[in-house]
């Protein structure tokens, strides 16, 4: 019997792999499947074998293989990618680019800001920073934040900041 969508279309241990944020690529077996984010999936042409016709000066990328839809790989593990990327501000280097952008306010009129908003606990602009995994465990497990452990900031926490001082100030005049 004729498999509805192909042999590929199934979810299960045959078409598992590893989705590595860090290096943008998905692992199966031994081999890495490539992925494309969709602004370079616009820029790439392909062409059947044996169609290539050779142009002075166009971009070439030649793939051995077949290039195979992500959505039909069943991602088993996600790599956890480095977190200092997407969150790239301490504490300290977020409130001296808060008041870079608005000189009147003070550290901590930040901190305030971020207590007040619990920016700590919202992901869209804060995660802890852990020491090790057993830090993290505890925390995945039971919330438990062991004392000292740094929060790092992304960008969106600095325009929320400054968006809330800036609002701030606007309301007292």
């Amino acid at each position: 019997m004729a498999e509805p969508h192909g042999k590929d279309s199934r979810a299960g241990p045959q078409n598992a792999a590893i989705l590595d944020t860090e290096r943008g690529l998905i692992e199966r077996d031994d081999s890495q499947v490539l992925v494309l984010d969709d602004d370079l999936a616009g820029k790439v042409k392909f062409v059947k074998e044996g169609e290539f016709k050779e142009k002075e000066g166009a971009p070439t990328l030649k793939l051995v293989g077949d290039v195979v839809p992500v959505d039909k790989v069943e991602v088993i593990q996600r790599v956890k990618e480095n977190l200092t990327r997407s969150y790239p501000y301490s504490a300290m280097e977020l409130a001296d680019e808060v008041i870079k952008q608005v000189p009147e306010a003070s550290k901590q009129n930040v901190w305030s800001c971020i207590a007040e908003n619990d920016l700590k606990n919202n992901p869209d602009y804060s995660v802890y920073n852990f020491r090790n995994k057993k830090q993290e465990d505890a925390f995945k497990k039971d919330g438990t934040i062991p004392v000292a452990t740094p929060s790092i900031y992304n960008h969106k926490a600095i325009e929320f900041i400054v968006n809330v001082l800036r609002s701030e100030k606007t309301e007292k005049t």
